[in-house]
């Protein structure tokens, strides 16, 4: 049997009706920070309320809010355990429900527009020696893909690319709103790939954002992934007839 991961969460004093919602929040971060892992079985019920001193009727709507989320799961006669959700179960119905047609797409560009902007930006701030070579190495496999027409893979290396400069701008909630539309950004790639010529204009532009970056200049890099990202509106422009106003 798992140990039981030995509470250490402060709850200051609070309303009484922003308990149920301090606890949740308590346990969330911890949960996503990472603190808490995978598996690792959660304190009693019980326990929780005499170590951080609220009512068990907190504590249990705090845990219910916690499972609706996909947080824990607590499994009868065993306790509750830590779930680090997987994106793609969650978002796999919603990607399913949205086909890519002109509306979603003009969308999806809109969204990818102003966030990838932020990223970079933050990217351009934070980056070490180890994340430019990262991001020259995936430009690299991109582009040796690329080459041999390999579209998949091609793919994989433009997401894991944009996937990257979010890690290195080190804010975990533009990381996983990245993350979110990651699925749709590949089915919209699949189509956009067939246009010929737009892979090796890709790589071009992410030889420039990578030099931007690493000369820590936030500013030329947002102007790059601007370039970057309206190449990409203004072909999909002229062949799904888009009405963009970015």
């Amino acid at each position: 049997m798992k140990k039981s991961i030995k509470t250490k969460i402060t709850i200051p004093n609070f309303k009484r009706g922003n308990l149920v919602e301090m606890v949740f929040s308590a346990i969330r971060d911890e949960i996503l920070s990472g603190k808490f892992k995978q598996g690792e079985k959660l304190a009693s019920q019980e326990n929780f309320c005499k170590e951080i001193g609220v009512s068990r009727t907190v504590v249990r709507e705090a845990w219910n809010k916690l499972a609706s989320v996909g947080l824990i799961k607590t499994v009868h006669g065993h306790g509750s355990f830590v779930n680090h959700p997987d994106a793609s179960n969650i978002l796999d119905p919603i990607c399913d429900a949205i086909r890519l047609d002109k509306n979603s797409t003009q969308e999806l560009l809109e969204s990818r527009f102003y966030l990838e902007i932020i990223i970079v930006r933050l990217a351009a701030k934070r980056n070490t020696q180890t994340d430019i070579d990262k991001l020259n190495k995936i430009v690299e496999l991109m582009e040796i893909n690329a080459n041999k027409n390999n579209n998949k893979q091609t793919i994989r290396y433009d997401i894991e690319f944009h996937q990257a400069l979010a890690d290195i701008s080190q804010n975990m909630v533009l990381k996983r709103f990245l993350l979110t539309i990651s699925k749709m950004i590949q089915r919209f790639l699949e189509d956009y790939t067939k246009i010929p010529g737009t892979s090796q204009n890709a790589i071009s532009y992410h030889k420039r954002i990578i030099q931007a970056v690493a000369k820590k200049d936030p500013d030329l890099a947002e102007a790059e992934m601007k370039a970057h990202l309206m190449d990409v509106i203004n072909t999909l422009r002229e062949t799904l007839n888009l009405a963009l106003d970015l």
